[in-house]
């Protein structure tokens, strides 16, 4: 009985150490660096840009379609005669087209898949999706690399376009996810990437879009700095402030049956004063910290009107927020979403400005 058992485990190391099959040679993989998904007449159009050295500008693309995103991506896979490798993708786009019929219909391979990068940024586009993989490049850089540079400098895939995140919110009924939006601008002959602002879902359906304006308040509220400069007239003068870091605390309460939140904001920034006709006078600072303070406020609670009271999408986690600080009363909520107008919200900033290379700051 002893040796059966010593045989029996011996077998399993063999075969856990050598594995259950041969391993796929590099040469028959398909190494992705960007998915894009447009809709298609019956299901999805599938668009992958692959690492082909023998290709002008080291990549191909290739598309298939079918009644799932799976089946588009399997199918380029008959067709090539390879199987796809994620691992390597960059970014994942889905056309704005294609998300109507459903958020987690688009994901759902994505999110379930183990072979993608949790991080991998998701971004929604406004025309089709692989018209981003034919876009140029001023340094060289392919498609897929250029799109996912620009979501991270620009900071909207890190923002809410994480595919873990997405995936996240898609799971809850406290949160609705958004996508960093993107399309293209033509320039001298040529199409270029760019920054289209924020798609916004109620539940796994568009909802609405935040302008270019917006997106700043968005930004603070996920509790992110902005590396655009964002301006600021103060006393009649234009200027430009940069945030180099936001901190975010909330205070959830309820007031009667009505629930509260409360968002505090604490900004650190330097005043562009290069860009300027003026300089902002010492005596002056105080002043201007309070004239940020108050635009910025104004800004949060425009974009929470619009967005979260009227259109009722909660891509700001307030629902979070009160299902952690107040889980009994939350539970006891009919339905979030028609609590949403009756939610009072309220924002406050403090400003530490300081200017460039002269070291004063606020208090």
């Amino acid at each position: 009985m002893r040796n059966w058992m010593q045989a029996a485990v011996s077998l399993l190391l063999a075969a856990a150490l050598c594995g259950c099959g041969a391993p796929v040679p590099l040469k028959e993989k398909l190494i992705v660096e960007g998915i894009a998904v447009d809709a298609a007449e019956a299901g999805y159009k599938a668009t992958v840009q692959a690492y082909s050295p023998a290709a002008e500008g080291g990549s191909r693309l290739f598309q298939a379609t079918g009644g799932t995103v799976f089946e588009a991506l399997r199918n380029i896979d008959v067709q090539v005669g390879k199987q796809a490798y994620y691992s390597d993708a960059r970014v994942i786009l889905l056309s704005e087209a294609c998300l109507r019929a459903g958020l987690w219909a688009a994901l759902d391979f994505f999110i379930r898949s183990s072979a993608l990068p949790a991080g991998v940024p998701v971004a929604a586009t406004v025309g089709p999706a692989a018209d981003l993989f034919a876009i140029e490049s001023e340094a060289g850089d392919q498609p897929a690399a250029v799109v996912a540079n620009l979501l991270q400098v620009n900071r909207s895939g890190t923002v809410c376009g994480a595919l873990y995140r997405v995936g996240a919110c898609l799971q809850t009924d406290a949160a609705d996810p958004a996508l960093p939006l993107l399309g293209t601008v033509q320039k001298q002959g040529k199409r270029y990437a760019r920054p289209a602002g924020i798609l916004c879902f109620k539940g796994q359906t568009p909802c609405t879009r935040l302008s270019r304006g917006e997106e700043w308040a968005f930004r603070w509220l996920c509790g992110y700095a902005d590396d655009r400069a964002y301006p600021l007239t103060f006393r009649g003068t234009p200027y430009t402030v940069t945030l180099h870091r936001v901190d975010r605390t909330w205070r959830a309460a309820w007031e009667g049956d009505r629930p509260a939140v409360h968002i505090a904001l604490a900004v650190a920034c330097d005043i562009a004063e290069a860009a300027s006709a003026h300089k902002v006078a010492a005596a002056e600072l105080a002043a201007f910290a309070r004239a940020l303070e108050a635009d910025m406020a104004r800004r949060v609670t425009r974009t929470l009107a619009r967005v979260f009271a009227e259109r009722r999408c909660d891509v700001f986690d307030l629902g979070r927020v009160l299902r952690q600080r107040q889980p009994a009363r939350f539970k006891g909520l009919a339905d979030w979403r028609q609590e949403m107008p009756r939610c009072r919200v309220t924002c406050a900033v403090t400003a530490n400005v300081a200017r460039v290379g002269q070291g004063a700051v606020t208090e």
